[in-house]
């Protein structure tokens, strides 16, 4: 009988002792590695980054979104506004591998045309331009792009673009920038192209295909370009030291400024 209560216990000791093993399994490691597909650094949760930036996930925030550049007296006075890209890959993780992302702009110009991204997000700094060339509308355009993927919804989850998936060309879908000129968000014809993506002089419109190196549909809808040059534009207004000194006088028809604010030109 005692070696058979030895043996009950024994074997009790054991059976907890998986237990507990078992239990202790799913805690992470240092060095280990996490579930999901693409390469590069690590993200949230372990699930590593595609290292590719997003259409979705490109934007540009600004030091000050107004900037001002006419003074209390109604006299234009060079400024200066940090811009600074933040880039993100399909899965919203951030990349910290190094990208270079070009800027233009209508007006004004920037103290270097491209920074190199370090952990998702690097800075140029734009300074106004002459106000003879500011358009009417009192409007700047921004643009930054860089070489990434456009944007589609991964139904499956698997980490591709495949015949299940949705893509939708009218908001997927990207041309090829562009400054915007008449600020009317449509190309027009005599507009300034960013001439990226395949440097033929003309502005390439939506191809109605998806640029994505993970792309396995079979239905035709995968471009021939896995990665394209995306990009981001914003639209930002332009006031005085006083923001109620934007209206009449300082706009009005009868303001020696008014001749000056009446062109709609790009010329940089």
């Amino acid at each position: 009988i005692d070696a058979l209560q030895h043996a009950l216990a024994l074997l009790c000791a054991l059976t907890l002792t998986t237990v507990l093993a078992s239990c202790g399994s799913d805690e992470p490691t240092a060095g280990g590695s996490g579930s999901g597909s693409g390469s590069g650094g690590g993200g949230s949760g372990g699930t590593p980054t595609t290292n590719i930036v997003s259409e979705k996930n490109m934007y540009i925030t600004y030091e000050d979104p107004i900037f001002k550049v006419i003074s209390i007296e109604g006299n234009f006075k060079q400024t200066t506004g940090l811009l600074t890209v933040f880039v993100a890959d399909r899965n919203n993780i951030k990349i910290t591998g190094s990208h270079t992302v070009y800027f233009r702009t209508e007006w004004g110009f920037f103290n270097q045309d491209s920074c190199v991204t370090s952990n998702g997000s690097c800075s140029v700094t734009w300074t106004s331009g002459s106000p003879q060339e500011l358009a009417s509308d009192r409007r700047v355009i921004f643009t930054a792009y860089t070489l990434g993927e456009e944007e589609f919804v991964d139904t499956n989850g698997n980490g591709y673009f495949d015949d299940v998936d949705g893509f939708v060309p009218v908001t997927n879908d990207l041309p090829e920038p562009y400054i915007d000129c008449n600020h009317d968000l449509a190309y027009t014809p005599g507009e300034q192209i960013i001439d990226v993506h395949t440097n033929n002089g003309i502005h390439d419109a939506e191809d109605s295909l998806n640029s994505t190196p993970d792309c396995q549909d079979t239905t035709g809808r995968c471009s021939p370009n896995p990665t394209i040059m995306i990009y981001h534009t914003d639209y930002l207004f332009i006031s005085g030291e006083d923001v109620t000194t934007i209206s009449s006088p300082i706009y009005g028809t009868g303001s020696p400024l008014y001749a000056a604010l009446t062109s709609d030109t790009c010329t940089n």
